[in-house]
């Protein structure tokens, strides 16, 4: 992915502190707190650039002007002890009027212009009420937007702003104590169980490259929510790193049976464009009802609509199927998914595997003991759960059995600041209950033969 906003791709929105993953498609209206646009001009533009919303379109301005515009402070006072509360009256500009200045199509910055000029109490304010005054109107009048390129730490602070139960109420410095931890870097192989809608999975992507090897765990036939990687805009080639193997499938795995195989695979069936079936299922730029990270529905059926519906080009194209071509979209899956299937197990199975990294609602200890067995010696392991039960058994099974060393069991927990002049503190509202961490590294119980001379 290069440093341009391109059409057709996913960026990350942000105005404030508020941020919206959204995909960037031709002539697509996008709505962004309250406000409506097209995203058609962006285009070309460096990420991080400034926009202004003006008439439906984007247009692009100098990010120190607009810095300029917001720091701009006219006369203040010493302190507030001369601000009498007029319960509302200090502001002689009514919603009436600024009601009115919207309908003429007023820029945002027009009318926060007019409440601090309107405010007969403005002046009298000190510098730091002054900028905590426009600071509130711009959250509400602003119509400047930045957008920039998504990356894991953007998209996981997405989620603590807006839905941090869906990611497990993690925090940017659990997530990275955990891949500091595992020691994640490129070519590592990996084994990942999560159901924080892949937010671990989007960060150990962008350490690996394009090298490695990821085996992702999951409940049912496929992945069911992916939503932080989709929007990472992966290349095919990184794609390819990623070897889904669902949890029921661990029991063969543990006995050393083989894989089961799928009788639907050896079925052959005759269609009338084979490359049209070749398209929804392989190309790199189409996007059918599963996406590339071959994410299907919930409920995990791959069966295909009646009326398949895909994406080339940022353009809208319906495939209308027969009952023999849906067949062979549904095998042409079943395929790609068996293929991963195999490389997955027979990964585990050779138990060199480099880490271990967990972060589900599910209990830990069986399903990571089960797991050992294709973590090679000397490697390291990492257990994320939002309680501290669950963790102190497999800390204490781990201990028992001397299955592992450097067992640390820690709450994560940072402090944010707000670094201003004359303005430093921690922040006054933060969220607690960040969760716990189970780290370790793997031993060896059994001793290697020698052969004694005499």
């Amino acid at each position: 992915m290069n440093d341009y906003i391109t059409l057709g791709e996913s960026v990350i929105l942000k105005k404030g502190d508020v941020l919206k993953a959204v995909k960037l498609l031709p002539k697509k209206l996008i709505v962004f707190e309250r406000m409506r646009f097209v995203p058609d001009n962006a285009e070309g533009a460096l990420f991080g650039s400034t926009f202004k919303i003006d008439r439906g379109g984007l247009v692009l301005v100098n990010q120190e002007e607009v810095n300029q515009e917001k720091n701009a402070v006219t006369q203040s006072g010493q302190d507030n002890r001369g601000i009498v509360d007029t319960h509302g009256d200090s502001q002689t500009l009514k919603r009436e009027c600024i009601l009115q200045m919207k309908e003429e199509g007023q820029s945002g910055e027009q009318i926060i212009g007019n409440l601090v000029n309107n405010s007969s109490t403005f002046t009298g304010k000190t510098k730091f009420s002054q900028t905590k005054y426009v600071k509130k109107k711009q959250k509400k009048y602003s119509s400047y937007i930045q957008i920039h390129k998504p990356t894991a730490r953007l998209i996981c602070k997405l989620y603590i702003n807006r839905e941090p139960a869906k990611i497990l109420n993690m925090n940017l410095d659990s997530i990275s104590q955990i891949v500091t931890a595992t020691n994640i870097r490129q070519g590592s192989k990996v084994v990942v169980l999560e159901t924080c809608s892949g937010m671990l999975l989007a960060l150990i992507m962008e350490r690996l490259g394009l090298e490695g090897c990821v085996v992702n765990l999951h409940v049912g036939e496929t992945p069911s929510n992916l939503f932080a990687l989709s929007h990472l805009n992966l290349s095919e080639d990184k794609w390819k790193l990623i070897n889904s193997f669902p949890l029921s499938q661990l029991g063969p795995l543990i006995a050393g049976h083989p894989l089961p195989s799928d009788p639907l695979l050896n079925a052959e069936v005759e269609v009338k464009d084979p490359e049209m079936i070749y398209s929804l299922t392989h190309e790199q730029d189409v996007v059918v009802v599963e996406e590339k990270a071959n994410l299907m529905s919930q409920d995990g059926n791959d069966e295909p609509d009646k009326d398949t519906t895909s994406f080339v080009n940022g353009k809208r194209k319906r495939h209308y199927l027969t009952d023999s071509e849906k067949l062979a979209v549904k095998i042409e899956r079943r395929k790609k998914r068996h293929e991963q299937k195999e490389f997955a197990y027979n990964c585990l199975q050779k138990g060199q595997m480099d880490a271990i990294i967990m972060a589900c609602r599910f209990h830990p200890t069986p399903i990571f003991m089960s797991l050992m067995g294709s973590l090679a010696p000397s490697k390291p392991f990492a257990i994320y759960h939002e309680y501290q039960e669950p963790l102190m058994e497999l800390f204490v099974q781990l201990s028992v059995s001397n299955s592992a060393i450097n067992l640390q069991l820690c709450e994560t927990f940072m402090r944010n600041y707000q670094v201003l002049s004359e303005r430093t503190h921690p922040h006054v509202m933060m969220s607690t209950g960040r969760g716990y961490l189970l780290t370790g590294t793997k031993v060896n119980k059994e001793l290697p033969s020698t052969n004694k001379s005499d």
